[in-house]
């Protein structure tokens, strides 16, 4: 597969990257077979690549070719991010980028980027790192400061953006096959990814038990809850629509066409979504848009950090803690139950 990656770098007109310095090649398959040896998921692999492409356009520049890796420096960094806002991307996918780049820096020459190291006299230094190492007291999952990350992005802190009842009523109206049904039910209901619906086996489905082994991220593997409800969703899209003939194990596959009875792929997905979205109006109703909800409604319902953490497959409290912002209504009746208290304390003073 490095060799795979390694000839799109240099050759295909998509990527526009020609003329690797040999060396530079060299470091290219050695840095993805490492990643590959140590168990990293393919689309992690290619993830890179795409970043090293982005990164390799910038640094050649209007040259042919692209310049020894050695000459990359804090002001090269600097001209990326200027050009990166100037394509109007995402502060996540900057400091994405950033972070391949600094990663496949320190496989080639064993050291950061010259300029992007913490000053040793910075007071606050030690602080951090006992700060991010302390969350064990708050009853979640510790983190840890990872080493040479030290250049990033600041990112806005945005929240997360949910579907209301009304606009999943109206978008399951548009779903018309049993299989489109189950797989937006399992997203709403269970909070899976795209990938993750699509990693689906018949052999996940432990209908005794009712639970689903879910394959995530870095193919992690968690064990979510399976309701009643979408286990009869799944159960009779099986029986009436899965083509019988499927030479795969997957769950969900192609029902037409030449590639009917093979894996449906992440990009038929997104085909489903975009021609639901248009057919039922509801233009932000992308396939994330379910897993946000479901986040969002089990945070509603009291459920536990640590549980959600462990329902939606994230590596990162932080991430999870997105989804527990109190909406308008519950922080005006937690306000309203407070001035109750505090006018019994002070009576008529208040």
């Amino acid at each position: 597969m490095s060799e795979i990656i390694v000839s799109r770098l240099e050759r295909s007109p998509y990527y526009g990257v020609n003329g690797l310095p040999p060396a530079m090649e060299k470091s290219v398959v050695s840095f993805f077979e490492l990643y590959l040896a140590r168990g990293f998921s393919r689309r992690t692999i290619r993830a890179y690549a795409f970043d090293l492409v982005v990164f390799f356009r910038f640094f050649r520049g209007k040259k042919q070719t692209v310049p020894p890796l050695s000459g990359l420096d804090f002001k090269t960094l600097i001209a990326f991010i200027h050009q990166e806002k100037g394509r109007n991307a995402a502060p996540a996918s900057i400091n994405r980028r950033l972070n391949t780049v600094d990663i496949f820096y320190r496989h080639c020459f064993n050291r950061l980027i010259p300029g992007t190291t913490a000053p040793e006299s910075d007071p606050t230094r030690f602080r951090r790192k006992r700060y991010l190492t302390m969350d064990h007291k708050l009853g979640i999952f510790p983190i840890h400061a990872k080493p040479g990350r030290t250049f990033r992005v600041r990112m806005p802190h945005r929240m997360i953006k949910a579907l209301e009842p009304d606009e999943v009523n109206t978008f399951f109206e548009t779903l018309k096959t049993g299989r489109d049904r189950a797989i937006v039910t399992l997203m709403l209901v269970c909070g899976l990814r795209c990938m993750e619906v699509l990693a689906i086996d018949l052999s996940d489905i432990n209908t005794l038990s009712q639970m689903l082994k879910v394959r995530g991220k870095g193919d992690k593997e968690r064990m979510v809850p399976l309701p009643a409800g979408v286990l009869a969703l799944i159960e009779k899209y099986m029986d009436t629509e899965r083509p019988v003939r499927g030479k795969e194990d997957a769950l969900f596959l192609v029902q037409k066409g030449p590639r009917r009875g093979m894996r449906m792929t992440l990009e038929g997905l997104r085909g489903v979504f975009r021609y639901k979205r248009a057919a039922s109006g509801i233009t932000h109703a992308n396939a994330h848009r379910f897993r946000h909800t479901f986040g969002r409604n089990m945070a509603a319902a009291g459920v536990s950090l640590p549980a959600l953490q462990k329902l939606l497959g994230h590596s990162d409290h932080r991430t999870t803690l997105k989804y527990i912002n109190l909406t308008l209504q519950d922080v005006h009746a937690d306000f309203e139950k407070a001035q109750g208290s505090i006018k019994a304390l002070y009576g008529e003073s208040v």
